[in-house]
């Protein structure tokens, strides 16, 4: 049989049952519903209203080229970390979503780029305060 190229179905096919059934970290993804804009004369604070539910993530350092970046910036106090890594799931995540992993929460700092060549969604998530 001769080689007519990748294979994407079979690619696909891997990618779900090697690398998310036999790896990757547990997480709670938060995703935004809604909010309300409270009442702030009754003392009623503004609310954001999520549904959780629990994914399977690749997480790793962002990679800038080659090499991982370095996440610290300079400010007054000195370095600080900005605790930003890259995210590799199946689900696609929305601009004020949140993950909560190894006892963090995370903010998503953009919408997901899909991966077509896994059929994958990498998200770039920094860490909350």
């Amino acid at each position: 049989m001769p080689y007519s190229g990748p294979n994407n179905a079979r690619i696909r096919a891997q990618t779900r049952n090697a690398n998310f059934l036999h790896a990757g970290h547990t997480a709670t993804w938060r995703r935004w519903v809604s909010a309300d804009v409270g009442v702030p004369a009754l003392g009623i604070d503004a609310s954001a209203y999520y549904t959780e539910r629990l994914i399977t993530a690749l997480m790793g350092a962002a990679l800038q080229g080659d090499t991982p970046r370095i996440g610290e910036r300079q400010s007054v106090a000195g370095m600080i970390a900005e605790g930003s890594i890259e995210m590799v799931t199946r689900e696609k995540m929305g601009r004020q979503d949140e993950v909560r992993w190894q006892d963090d929460i995370y903010r998503v700092e953009a919408e997901s780029v899909f991966s077509p060549l896994t059929s994958t969604y990498v998200t770039v998530v920094k860490r909350g305060q």
